[in-house]
């Protein structure tokens, strides 16, 4: 559930995905090779924040929207991600290079216009000042000069609502691990990261009201947003609660509520109720189980450091150069009701595991 812009790069066509969590416009190393770009590379020595990754430049490219906006020539940044990671667009299209102009969002439809001045009835519509000084969408989402509450508008990520540990402690009111799933995502310049998820009917966020919406613990994991003083990240299922207008240049954010009937039976979500991820990603082959207590797979035997081989006659040992093993999302994320036959081993022997996915959002 991303915004896909069809684009043209020196004329030739490419895939963006719309991106208000990037900070700079991004193509994959492989796009580059396709386009035939010149690409100047960062230097060995050059200091990395943590969380965020190194990268190379592109030589100056022409870069035309198909949905509209002026034609703009501009540098990418290369980002180099590893082969077994799918991926079906050539890069990200981001906020600083649109932080000037008004667009229009529609994320239950994937929907964005971009131009320089849209015309609407501002009193139909709730307003938030957003942060000028920054590179990425950041809201202000409480009215109170004594709390912050900066919320990261991401069109990049799929997600409802990421938040910190101590406000997850406060939402969750102690939900038994049977309501709550895991996540196992790979960030450039975090690695692969394991959130708990769970399902709210209502929260506040701010003065900013959500309604029907998977809750994740997962903004600690992010050094740089941590730096900046971000308390929540706002994915695009969490986004489509409403349609959104922002006003870049005033320093505004507007949004009216949508009538839309949101169930968890629509989210894709991990149904296991467990992951399986590498010690590290970058050393380590054994994909082993983090599991969620009182979840299908928990009561189907799955345990904790669980070491996954098969998954039905797909080889999950061979992730690194199998392109049909990864991502496991794809497995887990399936319709409730679904069959998965696996293959663990523990302690040396193997074991055969028959789990039944389930909606495990009430």
């Amino acid at each position: 559930p991303r915004i896909v812009m069809d684009s043209f790069i020196n004329g030739q066509p490419v895939k963006l995905v719309f991106d208000t969590g990037a900070e700079v416009p991004i193509l994959f190393r492989s796009a580059t090779q396709r386009l035939n770009l010149s690409v100047k590379e960062a230097p060995d020595d050059v200091a990395i924040e943590p969380g965020k990754i190194q990268t190379g430049l592109t030589e100056r490219c022409r870069l035309q929207l198909i949905e509209g906006g002026p034609e703009s020539s501009i540098h990418f940044a290369v980002a180099d991600i590893p082969n077994y990671l799918s991926r079906d667009f050539d890069g990200v299209l981001a906020w600083s290079g649109i932080k000037d102009m008004m667009l229009k969002m529609d994320p239950w439809a994937k929907r964005v216009k971009i131009r320089k001045s849209i015309d609407f009835d501002r009193s139909q519509w709730t307003c938030l000042e957003i942060r000028t000084d920054m590179n990425i969408l950041v809201a202000k989402t409480s009215s109170s000069d004594t709390t912050q509450d900066l919320l990261l508008i991401d069109t990049g990520s799929p997600d409802g609502l990421s938040i910190k540990k101590q406000m997850w402690t406060q939402i969750t009111d102690d939900k038994t691990d049977a309501n709550t799933t895991l996540s196992a995502i790979y960030y450039p310049g975090v690695g692969l990261v394991v959130d708990k998820e769970t399902w709210t009917r209502e929260v506040n966020f701010g003065d900013l009201p959500l309604n029907d919406i998977p809750v994740k613990m997962g903004v600690d994991a992010h050094p740089w947003l941590m730096k900046e003083g971000i308390d929540g990240i706002l994915g695009m299922w969490g986004l489509s609660c409403y349609t959104w207008i922002v006003d870049g240049p005033a320093g505004k954010i507007y949004f009216q509520k949508n009538d839309l009937k949101r169930i968890p039976e629509k989210y894709d979500y991990n149904r296991l109720g467990a992951v399986f991820t590498p010690e590290d990603i970058q050393t380590t082959d054994a994909l082993l189980a983090h599991v969620a207590k009182g979840g299908p797979a928990y009561r189907a035997g799955i345990r904790n450091g669980d070491e996954l081989l098969r998954i039905g006659t797909v080889d999950a040992t061979k992730w690194r150069k199998d392109p049909n093993v990864m991502p496991l999302s794809q497995y887990w994320e399936r319709p409730a009701g679904t069959d998965i036959d696996l293959v663990i081993m523990r302690n040396g022997k193997k074991k055969n595991i028959n789990v039944t996915l389930k909606e495990i959002f009430k």
